[in-house]
């Protein structure tokens, strides 16, 4: 894939033809990625960056489109956000 898009591709797989969220980061952009964090289930990736001597949070998300799957989804990512500010990584 990297070849069709010729730039660097980070991505988190769900299975086969189901979920799955990516960052293409254009050749030119001088990026450090400095920290990447993903799920097992293709809906969440996030990635602390530094362009130009400033810290950036990238977060692509995939949310379910089930009510009783989303709402729990939206929690764990909620709590899971909470936890990364404590650690100043926000």
């Amino acid at each position: 894939m990297r070849k069709k898009w010729g730039s660097l591709i980070i991505f988190s797989h769900g299975t086969y033809n189901a979920r799955g969220v990516t960052v293409l980061i254009k050749n030119k952009l001088h990026i450090i990625i400095q920290q990447e964090l993903s799920d097992s289930k293709g809906r969440l990736l996030s990635l602390n960056v530094k362009i130009k001597d400033k810290n950036y949070r990238l977060i692509n998300v995939y949310g379910p489109n089930k009510d009783a799957e989303a709402i729990c989804f939206y929690q764990n990512l909620s709590s899971t956000l909470r936890l990364v500010e404590l650690d100043g990584l926000f």
